[in-house]
């Protein structure tokens, strides 16, 4: 099953912890997630993407992490570059390896939970 990430794990409880240089990136926009296509789904990491783009780590806002690495949003998106594409969230579903496709497929789940509570439901501010 698409879950069944044993021995790896994902841990969804929220810490507040600074990005690490080894910690995955994730850029979404228009309900997609930017990853490398090779010969997997593999998510671009924080100092490889800082080496193709300036990130500000400050904006950076965590999700969740699997295997103590840390999974952030990165709020304003990331260009494409060759082999780094955005793609949705169906994508993940015949990629490998599995773990980290479960590891995509939920950071995209996150990431619009996120775009979509902005606004408070009981004052109405952002």
């Amino acid at each position: 099953m698409f879950h069944d990430i044993t021995p790896h794990t994902l841990n969804v409880g929220f810490t507040n912890r600074s990005a690490e240089a080894h910690d995955y990136l994730v850029s979404y926009k228009d309900n997609r997630v930017l990853v490398y296509i090779e010969d997997g789904v593999i998510f671009p990491t924080i100092a490889e993407a800082g080496k193709l783009h300036e990130i500000d780590t400050g904006k950076l806002t965590y999700l969740f992490e699997m295997d103590g690495r840390g999974f952030y949003l990165l709020p304003d998106g990331f260009p494409e570059t060759p082999g780094l594409g955005y793609h949705g969230k169906r994508f993940f579903r015949a990629r490998t390896p599995a773990w980290l496709c479960f590891g995509g497929a939920t950071a995209v789940h996150v990431a619009r939970w996120y775009e979509t509570k902005r606004i408070c439901g009981i004052c109405g501010r952002h």
